[in-house]
This record gives structure tokens, sequence and C-alpha cells, in this order.
């Protein structure tokens, strides 16, 4: 957690802030469960209206029930789930469910393991306080669902272990087996002194332990493993063959020793774990919670106004990149316009003096010129691969030859092509199948240069009878046979 995380602690008679500062707790405040400390949280609240909250509740009204099920799934398992709960608990109970597998003898139950605050009501102040502030306030916890953390950070490692830690005036019991707690409870400490603590603490030990073996939680072979967390002095107290006096196998660890081990909290009490607790919970969090409607509603709003935010700040930025490019595009054509100018001027003076055709002429080729020296395509490479297989053709003469620079249908790829309007100079005896022959041959040559594709346009022996067959030159005749073709390359 960082700087900006606190943790608030309730119980019936009041609520501590705690704030982590350079990995300590530090006590912020304290407001009673009155008029008056409900208006000085809301003040509280107020100032720090950015900050992250977690609440962890100490309550003597926190029951733990097994429940089994059959093993549904979606829809019809949460109903059922939320039938079980109402009949134990009021609907203004905070719950939450923790399956536990099957059951070793029938697979087809489903074990869950529910846990409540059943009087949630007396919390209310408190969680409308943190509802009504843009503040967050992640999952609700317990100090019993912390003591999984706890054991583990004073070097507990049994599978079932039952923990009775001094919170003040109070002793939290909390029983729990692989982790989880399945039991626990909140006795009122006597305000004595430490050897009548220490007889309250044996007469609780047992009391505990024929509660677990009445339901069933331990068996009455096996040795129950304690580990006792309270006061230096009431642990002197306790008597030396505490193990064979009950029949439990019993840790001992006093609080400011316990603090110790966990990394030292700032003013913790001699006679409260309470901070040992919230010490652990700013450093990882349980893996179950309470979740309190009008907080997860609270937190899913201030996630969508941060996504909301994030999304405006991305928009405006691409808005500003983009705003940007456009007036550098902008200034760049503005920049070519003298230059353009100057261009039309000179193409002016150039062309001044000369006939009305010559001078309209000119200045279309040069349009022209403007336009392929514009094109990716150059016809250059084009141009030489014809020439080359024109001069292996001497009987082929051209009329006129076109080049263009176009995207293929198929696949938009840029292809350029030249079409080609020649004749066949034959002598007059050449036949039908001679000047096909010359036409087939013309159209592989084309082909095999530079893999062209060749599209025949006109063909020089046609079938329409009004082209002539032979024509008459100089006195010679000749077969004057007409054709078109298209030669296309494609763009690698």
């Amino acid at each position: 957690m960082n700087a900006k995380a606190i943790i608030l602690l309730a119980d019936h008679n009041c609520l501590s802030a705690y704030a982590r500062h350079r990995g300590q707790l530090i006590l912020e405040g304290r407001f009673d469960n009155t008029t008056d400390g409900y208006r000085r949280f809301s003040i509280y609240l107020a100032e720090r209206c950015h900050h992250l909250f977690s609440l962890v509740v100490n309550t003597p009204d926190e029951t733990y029930i097994r429940e089994s099920i059959p093993r549904l799934r979606g829809g019809d398992r949460r109903a059922l789930i939320a039938r079980r709960v109402r009949q134990h608990f009021s609907e203004s109970a905070l719950t939450t469910c923790v399956s536990q597998g099957s059951k070793s003898a029938d697979k087809t139950q489903e074990v869950l393991l529910i846990a409540a605050l059943a009087q949630a009501e007396k919390l209310a102040p408190w969680l409308d306080s943190l509802s009504k502030t843009p503040s967050s306030c992640s999952d609700i916890h317990t100090v019993s669902q912390l003591a999984a953390p706890l054991l583990k950070a004073l070097g507990d490692e049994s599978s079932s272990c039952l923990l009775l830690a001094q919170c003040g005036t109070t002793l939290r019991e909390s029983f729990l087996v692989d982790g989880t707690v399945v039991f626990t409870r909140q006795a009122q400490l006597p305000d004595a002194s430490a050897p009548e603590i220490a007889d309250f603490l044996l007469h609780e030990l047992s009391k505990l332990q024929q509660h677990l073996l009445g339901q069933r939680e331990i068996d009455r072979n096996s040795t129950l493993s304690a580990h006792i967390l309270v006061q230096d002095s009431a642990l002197k107290a306790l008597p030396a063959d505490l193990a064979a006096l009950t029949g439990i196998q019993c840790r001992l660890s006093g609080i400011m020793e316990a603090a110790q081990r966990i990394g030292r909290t700032v003013s913790i009490p001699p006679d409260d774990a309470s901070p040992l607790f919230l010490q652990l919970l700013s450093r990882s969090k349980p893996k179950h919670g309470f979740r309190e409607p009008r907080l997860s509603r609270q937190q899913h709003l201030k996630r969508l106004r941060t996504s909301i935010h994030a999304t405006t700040l991305a928009l405006v930025f691409s808005s500003l990149l983009h705003l940007g490019y456009q007036l550098d595009e902008a200034q760049r054509m503005t920049a070519l316009i003298p230059i353009q100018a100057e261009m039309q001027s000179q193409d002016a003076d150039r062309y001044t003096g000369m006939p009305d055709k010559v001078r309209l002429a000119m200045i279309k080729l040069d349009q022209q010129h403007q336009a392929i020296s514009g094109l990716q395509l150059r016809p250059e490479s084009s141009l030489q691969l014809i020439g080359q297989t024109l001069d292996s053709s001497p009987e082929v003469e051209l009329d006129h030859l076109e080049w263009q620079n176009e995207s293929a249908p198929q696949d938009g790829r840029k292809e350029d092509s030249i079409v080609l309007n020649g004749h066949f100079n034959l002598p007059e005896t050449s036949t039908a199948r001679e000047i096909l022959s010359r036409q087939d041959d013309l159209i592989e040559s084309l082909r095999k240069t530079g893999s062209a594709a060749v599209d025949m346009i006109k063909p020089a022996i046609s079938l329409n009878a009004s082209f002539p067959v032979s024509a008459q030159e100089d006195g010679t005749k000749i077969q004057a046979r007409q054709f078109a073709l298209r030669v296309r390359w494609r763009q690698k």
C-alpha cells in the first residue's frame, strides 16, 4: 500500500484511523460511536477525499456456519446460496461464502463456509460516511480473517491452530484449519491483575477445547495446537507446565515481542495486538472479505471516473498530435504557393512568341511530363523491354504507342501497361497461316520479356469483312495487317 492508504479499525465503541508511513502505522484519529464522532469522521474523510481506505472490524457478532449444497453452477448455485444465507442471517448482515470442496463420502455435495457480521447495522454510520465521499474503500475484513498471516509471520505453520489474541479489553479467539477461519468469538477480559488474567486464559482454553470437540472440528485422540498472544505480564503468570495441565500444545508470544518479529509499529500499546493485524493488512490483503453494496458501488464509480479521465487525456493527446500534423502540412503547402506561382510565370514566359498550336502542344507535353515524373512507376524500363522485342521482329512496324499507369482491380497493386498499335509488313504471297504465326511469335516474345501479360485488343487477321486484306503503297503490293496489343507489368 502507498502513503495515501489508510486502515480503519471499527468496533461497537469507536473507530480508529491508522495511516502507514515508511512501513509503520501511525494513529491519526479516534472517533467515538456518537453523533459528534460521526461528524468528526465525516470531516476527516472530506480532508482525505483521494485516499484509499480499508476497513477492519473487530466485533463479537462475527459468525461462521457450514452448509452442504448440491453441486450446481451459474445462477442456480447463486440463488441457492442466497437462500441458505437468508435462512441464517437477516438482510442487513454482511456475508461472504467460501467453498471448501466436496465431502469425502459424497462427491455430489459441496461444503460452503458462510461468514457473517450479524449486527452490521451498528456499522451503518461509518459506512454511510464512507459511501458519501469520493474516496475509495476496498473490501471489509475482520481481525479473525487476518489471523492466518499473523500466525505465519510468527512462525506458526500448524495446519490447525487456535489463536487467542488480546485486543485491548477483549480477547479474540479464532480457530483456523488450513489457513481458513472456521470458528471465532470475542470474550471480555476481566479488569484484574495478571494472575487473574492468566486464570481466565486457562478457563477459555478448556472451554474452547470442549466446544471444538462438540462441533467435531478436532478429534479426541488428537492434540489441539494453540497460540496465545497477550501482554507480557499475563504470559509470566501462566504455569510452566501448561501443556501437561490443559492437554493443549501451546505457543506463547508477548505483544511487544511479536511486534519486533513482524516489524515494529509506532506507539503500539503493550496490551493491544490489533495494530499487529493491521500491519499485516497493509502488506497484503486476505483472500476473502465482506463486501458492502454501497462501498462497492462507490469503488466502481471511482474506477469508472478514472477510466474516463484516462480516455479523455488519451483523446486530447491524439487530437493535439493530429492538429500538429495538420498545421505542419498546411505550413508546407503555404510555402509551396509562391514556388508554384513562380513556376507558372516561368512557363508562361517560356512559351511566349510561339504559334498557338505549338504553344498548346508544348504546354500539354509539359503537363504530361510532370504527371509522369510524379508517378512511382516510370516508363523507361517498359519501353526498353518493348524495344528489345521489336529489334528481333523487323516485320513489325508500330503506328502508335501509349503508356499507362493504373491500379489492378483485383488487389489494388500498381501496374504499368503499353498499348501497341501497328501492322505486319509481309510479302504479298504470305498466307493467313503465316500472318497468324508471326502474330503468335510476337506475343510469345513479349510474354518472355520481363514476365509480361499480353492482351489481344485487335488481331491481325480479322473475321470482320470491313477490314482490307491488302493495301497498295508506292506501287508495291504488301499485305497490311493491323493489330493492337496491351502489354502489362505488375509492380512487385
